[in-house]
């Protein structure tokens, strides 16, 4: 049976890493397979399944949307290596022999970017190949939506 393997690379959920057996749902909900306390997430927000052998997530019809790099979604294979954003939370999906940090060569890269108002968006990713780029999405928690796609070189 397929399970599914995420990196915590964004936001905060008290874990750096969860393996979920299939099907699994993930939401704010106290029921939900990966319950998710953030107010952008809905109660019931996605659920990763399997398909043919292959991990695939599906939005379930959440207010704010389910994001896998920076394409928002309904229904989507997640490939090891691909972000998932979920509120503001991203997960960088995993193989079953990948370590936590998304490879055995890359690491944790942080962006910060202030606007001209001083407010300041800070983003993590994860690299699974040092000095590649990496699409990432900076949510704006005031207006409880993504308000700008953010291409990070990560070194």
């Amino acid at each position: 049976m397929l399970r599914a393997k995420l990196s915590v690379v964004g936001g905060d959920i008290g874990v750096n890493q969860v393996t979920l057996d299939l099907p699994a749902i993930l939401g704010r909900g106290t029921e939900t397979s990966l319950p998710l306390g953030n107010t952008l997430v809905s109660r019931r927000h996605c659920e990763l399944f399997e398909r043919d052998g292959v991990l695939w997530v599906r939005d379930l019809g959440s207010l704010n949307g389910t994001f896998v790099g920076s394409q928002r979604i309904e229904e989507q294979v997640l490939a090891s290596g691909d972000l998932l954003t979920v509120g503001t939370i991203t997960f960088r999906s995993l193989e079953e022999n990948q370590d936590s940090d998304g490879s055995s060569a890359g690491g944790l890269s942080t962006a910060t970017q202030s606007n001209s108002e001083g407010d300041t968006a800070r983003c993590d990713a994860s690299a699974q190949n040092v000095g590649s780029e990496e699409d990432v999405l900076v949510f704006d928690e005031k207006q409880n939506e993504p308000h700008e796609k953010t291409t990070l070189g990560l070194s």
